[in-house]
């Protein structure tokens, strides 16, 4: 019974970390965030693209840099 239980139990945490897990839009929204944030202008205009080729629209970028301003500062986000 126990054997039956920790086979379930793996079953469940399996189908939930993929539940969890982020779509190829939104890592590449996580990897423009984190070149943004590091003023590194050739990695972000590299998932800029990627992004736009993996369905992710203009306006969910410009938020992104939005968010990089206010949380990185001003000149970081002016050099993304």
């Amino acid at each position: 019974m126990k054997k039956i239980a920790y086979v379930l139990m793996g079953f469940y945490l399996f189908l939930g970390s993929n539940a969890m897990a982020l779509n190829m839009q939104e890592q590449t929204i996580v990897r423009a965030a984190a070149n943004a944030a590091l003023g590194n202008q050739e990695g972000l205009k590299k998932a800029l693209i990627e992004g736009l080729d993996k369905g992710v629209s203009i306006n969910e970028f410009k938020e992104l840099l939005v968010q990089v301003y206010a949380y990185c500062g001003f000149p970081r986000s002016l050099n993304a």
